[in-house]
């Protein structure tokens, strides 16, 4: 198994929680998870959420989604010098869907979703995707995740969602050493 195959499924796991599953299809995500190097025992993530359900969902609400300022936006539309939502980020993510044959299925839903990048990403490593797309891809719309994964590290006051952050802040550094060799640009 390839490095990238072994990073899917955690790149999955990522996406499900950034999007809002809850701690119990969390655990049960959890148990299927790979044992990779640099990442924390998928037995330690399922412990991690364990507990009182309704703090999980409150400490993802207060860290994603609060009206008065999530600390952790996870529209990277956010993280840009101007945000805007529904802007040209999610313009650009969704031209990059459609040209792989997929149709996000919630129109209210922004393309540029941290949880739906990494879903699509997560396709594209167990489909071997075309290197030159992945590494365009990947700094287009993953970079900035590690922003993203610091704001979460710093914020969190959940156990799990400190460990998600580290997560996926090592998933992002492990891209980015994947997509940095030389490739032409293919891009949508």
């Amino acid at each position: 198994m390839s490095a990238s195959e072994e990073t899917a499924p955690w790149w999955a796991f990522i996406a499900r929680a950034l999007l809002g599953a809850g701690a119990e299809l969390l655990r049960e995500t959890a148990a299927a998870l790979p044992a990779v190097p640099g990442l924390p025992d998928p037995a330690d993530i399922r412990a991690l959420l364990g507990g009182e359900p309704v703090e999980f969902e409150r400490e993802y609400v207060w860290l994603f989604l609060r009206p008065e300022g999530a600390p952790c936006p996870p529209w990277q539309s956010a993280w840009e010098a101007e945000p805007q939502l529904m802007g040209s980020t999610h313009m650009r993510a969704l031209e990059w869907y459609r040209q792989a044959g997929v149709e996000p299925q919630a129109a209210n839903e922004p393309a540029d979703h941290a949880g739906l990048l990494a879903a699509f990403w997560a396709g594209w490593l167990l489909e071997n995707a075309d290197a030159a797309a992945r590494q365009a891809f990947f700094r287009e719309h993953l970079a900035w995740m590690d922003r993203l994964a610091a704001a979460i590290m710093e914020h969190a006051r959940h156990p799990f969602f400190a460990t998600l952050g580290l997560v996926l802040r090592t998933l992002v550094a492990e891209a980015a050493r994947e997509t940095a060799q030389p490739a032409s640009a293919s891009r949508p």
